[in-house]
């Protein structure tokens, strides 16, 4: 499986993100593009084996703003990785690839996610949330890439 790949492992060992404080400038990141795509939600997501880490977020609440961690099968974040490519979800009731997923039964409708990459491996995704179906656009997926290299520039 891609998640387990220990070359990709080793790129996120690389980042030194997992297990550290949240870095402000990814939290500032993740606003941006809440505030730009008008998104309640945004993250930039690190994804090890089997573990979603936050290192970077924009509009959580409740235990996910303490712990900043899902297990995989908990986020769609996973997907960017397994497929290192932009994940587009306009309503997650009507994609079967995220319908029965645990974010859908949790209320995510709408997602747009891009890879993060480090080494030549994607080590995670940086995306955006809505509760509401949503049509996302050209321009809005110009608008995440371009705050995405944002954040693997700052990654180094």
């Amino acid at each position: 499986m891609v998640l387990e790949n220990l070359q990709r492992l080793e790129a996120v060992n690389a980042t030194h993100l997992i297990g550290s404080e949240p870095r402000p400038e990814f939290d500032d990141l993740a606003e941006k593009a809440s505030d730009a795509l008008r998104a309640p939600m945004a993250f930039l997501s690190i994804v090890t084996a089997d573990r979603t880490h936050l290192v970077g977020a924009a509009g959580l609440d409740g235990e996910l703003e303490e712990v900043r961690q899902v297990a995989c099968e908990e986020s769609y974040c996973q997907h960017v990785v397994a497929f290192d490519d932009v994940l587009v979800v306009d309503n997650a009731l009507a994609d079967s690839l995220v319908a029965d997923h645990p974010a859908t039964a949790d209320g995510v409708r709408a997602y747009l996610g891009v890879p993060i990459r480090k080494n030549g491996h994607t080590i995670g995704s940086f995306c955006v949330v809505d509760r509401k179906p949503r049509r996302w656009t050209d321009r809005n997926l110009a608008t995440l890439e371009a705050l995405a290299a944002q954040v693997t520039e700052a990654i180094g």
